[in-house]
């Protein structure tokens, strides 16, 4: 169990095109798909303020999350990304260490 998760925070304007947000998020998910050793990922808004998103990308090894981080960093991304207005982005980085419970793609899966 030494996967790598890449953490990603955003917040964006009030005044951000929600549209252009959810291309941009659609866009780098494809990215990262064809990225090998990527294992998916999940985006999460916050309650009370919805454009304050979290997204965990999870990748099978360090070498896949640092060409993940390559792929997100294409000029093409980047500028799409610019367009949006936004605070800084927070990234970090976290290794797997030890699971508890049932992860989301195995209750994707449960048979009831």
């Amino acid at each position: 169990m030494d996967q790598v998760l890449t953490v990603v925070q955003n917040t964006f304007a009030q005044t951000t095109d929600r549209e252009a947000l959810r291309a941009y998020y659609e866009h780098i998910w494809k990215e990262r798909e064809a990225v090998p050793g990527y294992l998916g990922g999940m985006v999460w808004s916050d309650v009370e303020e919805p454009l304050s998103l979290l997204a965990i990308h999870r990748y099978r090894d360090v070498a896949a999350a640092d060409l993940g981080a390559q792929v997100t960093a294409k000029a093409s991304l980047m500028a799409e990304r610019d367009r949006l207005p936004s605070e800084p982005t927070n990234v970090i980085r976290v290794r797997t260490t030890h699971d508890y419970g049932t992860l989301r793609e195995s209750l994707d899966k449960a048979p009831y």
